[in-house]
């Protein structure tokens, strides 16, 4: 482990965390070229490189967690415990779950040891300055993510009433959906059942959904069941594209 005093002019003071000690020497080494990074200190333990975030209050934090498991992904929520420094994970995995999850948790970025070596320090610095380390498809799957999560959980009463829904029941619902325009005898035929077998599992329907009639179904429908095949629906929430 090193540790040095803070030095004038340099804009991040970094500490490295990585569980193989040559590759704490090589981190080092590229840092030490460029005079905006200082690294305050390396370890090759996670135990201490928790200690050392708390102790030396870094810029950003360099650290390998060996993401082949989700479980260590716990490393994280520690070190942002213990410091409000960004950061950046580096790493060999290539499991995109895995990777979205420590952004989802907390890192501003993560960058693969495949990567060029000079884009270290340009990563490093993003992070420095508030930004993202992320490439394209990244941040679009972590923003869906994201999306999902703050989705309010209002219709949860609406989705327990679908559940209870048989198969045959669900199946003449999603009809529906897509057949406003269509008579009982229409959609019977679609559904190969006769109209007197579908009147009765609307009577059903309607009573485990709340509603009165098919107008008032086909309004519950289109509110809260999502459609199978969205293209022959009707749009009714981005998570439907």
């Amino acid at each position: 482990m090193t540790t040095q005093a803070r030095s004038p002019g340099t804009i991040a003071r970094v500490l490295l965390i990585d569980p193989y000690p040559i590759s704490l020497i090589g981190l080092e080494r590229i840092l030490a070229k460029d005079s905006h990074f200082q690294v305050c200190g390396s370890t090759s333990s996670a135990k201490k490189g928790v200690q050392l975030a708390k102790q030396l209050n870094p810029d950003v934090i360099v650290v390998d967690p060996q993401l082949d498991e989700v479980e260590n992904l716990k490393l994280l929520t520690e070190l942002q415990t213990q410091s409000s420094a960004k950061i950046l994970i580096l790493t060999n995995s290539s499991n995109p779950r895995i990777l979205d999850q420590a952004v989802l948790l907390g890192a501003r970025g993560t960058f693969s040891r495949m990567e060029p070596v000079e884009t270290l320090a340009k990563a490093i610095a993003c992070i420095g300055q508030g930004e993202l380390w992320l490439n394209r498809q990244s941040t679009t799957r972590i923003l869906s993510q994201m999306t999902k999560q703050a989705e309010p959980k209002e219709h949860s009463a609406q989705e327990s009433q679908l559940q209870s829904l048989t198969k045959q029941e669900d199946r003449i619902c999603r009809t529906i959906q897509g057949a406003a325009t269509k008579t009982l005898k229409e959609i019977a035929i679609q559904l190969n059942i006769s109209e007197h077998t579908l009147r009765n599992h609307l009577v059903a329907i309607y009573h485990k959904l709340g509603v009165r009639n098919r107008m008032d179904l086909y309004v519950f429908c289109n509110k809260y069941q999502k459609t199978k095949e969205p293209h022959l629906h009707p749009r009714r929430r981005a998570s439907d594209i």
